[in-house]
């Protein structure tokens, strides 16, 4: 028999395992990690993280490692839970089961025990992680979110009658790479959302209020993460980031070897490029064709673009600048 209740509990396996969790991720798994906005994360109140999910298992173990003080209460699709000891292992790191219409139907119901173990998690001022998108992808796209998230602060806080301190704290992770063993990693939290805030919308009208909370995380999160909306022009836009972060760098003062100004660049990028596709499509589609024509050849030659970012020698200036005009056309200067 699989004891959800036991998710609540701080055992000392799950404090060994977090313990090494954290250890791990930081300092091994990842060749650098930046936090930001963690001190948006409130002491002694109940909080509901939201974050983006791109690569399913490593999401949790960033935001498991994000602030060492607090042991968080995760949920997960509950296909995990297969067996009883799988579940109560599971349950033993503090991960609650999901159960979705694809588990079959009878198994729907399972959710409001989950449901309601959920309320109790927050009602007792602790953590509890739902990432909102239900389902992961290994792109850096926001999927739309579902209500679920939606749905448990709001019935905490009716339950409660709103006069419980609900804090919905949104992060957005960005991966250098998703497969890559000591890569980047970036985990932006932004402002929190108080759910208080919504009570007079609520009140009017509950099923209003979900979207407008929905809608409202929907953005928080996209702000915080890379997200490139446009998927027919995805990997124009992915290999934009590459080709254009010098540049950006340069004109603005950021640092690329801070991941906080990598991002800062990134997103400058994408709202660049999604203006020329939205404005001036013609541009848009020059600049495709170059930048393809570019990556093309890049490949053809197994070579990579930060060869040409930043050249240390007199030699090393005429040698790539031999090489950019044999791969490309495209004079990213103009660009900016």
């Amino acid at each position: 028999m699989i004891k959800l209740q036991n998710a609540k509990k701080i055992g000392p396996g799950y404090k060994f395992f977090k313990f090494l969790s954290d250890r791990y991720h930081d300092n091994l798994y990842y060749r650098r990690v930046e936090y930001t906005g963690v001190e948006n994360i409130p002491e002694n109140k109940p909080v509901l993280i939201g974050p983006n999910h791109q690569n399913a298992l490593i999401d949790a173990m960033a935001i498991l490692a994000s602030k060492r003080s607090q042991a968080p209460v995760f949920l997960a699709r509950s296909d995990i839970f297969s067996t009883d000891f799988l579940g109560n292992f599971f349950i033993s790191l503090k991960i609650l089961p999901v159960y979705r219409l694809r588990d079959g139907k009878d198994k729907l119901a399972k959710n409001e025990e989950i449901f309601d173990l959920s309320v109790e998690v927050l009602e007792e001022n602790k953590v509890l992680v739902i990432f909102p998108e239900a389902e992961h992808t290994g792109y850096r796209s926001i999927l739309t979110l579902k209500k679920g998230l939606m749905r448990v602060a709001y019935h905490t806080a009716e339950k409660n009658n709103f006069e419980i301190d609900l804090h919905i704290v949104p992060p957005g992770i960005s991966y250098e790479n998703y497969y890559k063993y000591r890569a980047k990693l970036l985990v932006n939290y932004g402002k929190p959302i108080r759910i208080v805030d919504y009570k007079e919308k609520y009140m009017e009208n509950p099923q209003s209020a979900l979207l407008i909370l929905k809608k409202d995380l929907q953005e928080a999160i996209e702000g915080l993460a890379i997200h490139i909306k446009n998927k027919e022009h995805y990997e124009t836009f992915e290999n934009s980031r590459e080709l254009y972060d010098f540049t950006v760098a340069a004109k603005e003062n950021l640092n690329l070897k801070k991941l906080s100004d990598k991002f800062k660049c990134d997103k400058k990028i994408i709202a660049k490029f999604n203006n020329l596709v939205e404005q001036k499509p013609e541009k848009f589609t020059e600049y495709k064709i170059k930048i393809t024509e570019y990556f093309s050849n890049l490949k053809k030659s197994k070579m990579k673009d930060y060869l040409f970012d930043n050249p240390i020698s007199l030699t090393g200036n005429l040698v790539v600048s031999l090489l950019w005009l044999i791969l490309s056309p495209l004079l990213i200067t103009g660009f900016i």
